[in-house]
């Protein structure tokens, strides 16, 4: 009886201390690119890439997709149904060029784009336990392609329902 009623205790006091589901943090994992390139289609987002207006400027007469590769791909169930969910950063031909990422979220009626930044250069796209860190160079007036004065660092976070950034600059080493 004793030992029953101290199992109750315990799990009482699990219930009453367990992290809300937004408070819950789901780790992302490398994942395949095919299945992203899908799940990236399915949610729009390169017809969104395509006729984004900065990266029509940037690309010329081509289609920025045509340029751009879906260079990193991370799943995870960050909204904890049961769904596995992606992260997707695509890349080109230069340290400079626009490097568009976005998160997107699968439930039973398919892909939406939850967040996307389509514009941003991107140095480092990378999951860190259950964020997504964006590195970005920020370039002074003298700065060369390779060597930015600063860093700019979005951490992305899921909370209530939402994504989230914060960002803080540094200089370069």
């Amino acid at each position: 009886m004793r030992m029953t009623l101290a199992l109750l205790g315990v799990l009482t006091g699990c219930a009453i201390f367990a992290p809300s589901s937004s408070a819950v943090t789901a780790q992302w994992w490398t994942c395949g690119k095919d299945a992203s390139r899908e799940a990236a289609q399915a949610a729009g987002l390169p017809a969104a890439i395509d006729a984004d207006p900065h990266l029509r400027t940037v690309f010329g007469d081509a289609k920025p997709t045509s340029i751009l590769r879906l260079y990193r791909s991370y799943c995870a169930d960050f909204d904890r149904d049961g769904d596995v969910d992606r992260a997707v950063s695509y890349a080109c031909c230069t340290v400079s060029s626009p490097g568009p990422y976005a998160i997107l979220r699968h439930d039973p009626t398919g892909w939406t784009t939850v967040y996307a930044r389509l514009n941003d250069v991107v140095f480092g796209f990378a999951p860190r336990g259950g964020r997504l860190i964006v590195r970005s160079p920020k370039y002074g007036s003298n700065d060369a392609n390779c060597c930015p004065g600063h860093i700019a660092t979005r951490t992305l976070r899921y909370s209530h329902g939402r994504w989230a950034g914060t960002v803080s600059v540094r200089r370069a080493r």
